[in-house]
């Protein structure tokens, strides 16, 4: 007959990885050095502003992770 310490040893680790692996999500962070702005709508992310120079429009991020079947737009 297991004893509850020998259940503990068991389980213990097991559930200890469980609540330790996260899910990793998908996101999109710009960073500090442009005026972007990101506009998360569940999988969805809407990023704006930027830095104009001449007829280019630029962007800088953190993170950029944009989920399966997500889309990252760009409102220009």
């Amino acid at each position: 007959m297991r004893t509850i310490a020998q259940f503990a040893q068991r389980i213990l680790p097991l559930g200890a990885l469980l609540l330790t692996s996260g899910i990793a999500q998908a996101q999109i962070i710009p960073d500090s050095s442009l005026n972007t702005t990101v506009i998360p709508n569940g999988d969805r992310f809407t990023i704006l502003n930027g830095t104009s120079a001449g007829n280019n429009l630029f962007h800088s991020f953190q993170q950029f992770s944009v989920p399966t079947g997500g889309a990252a737009i760009f409102d220009l």
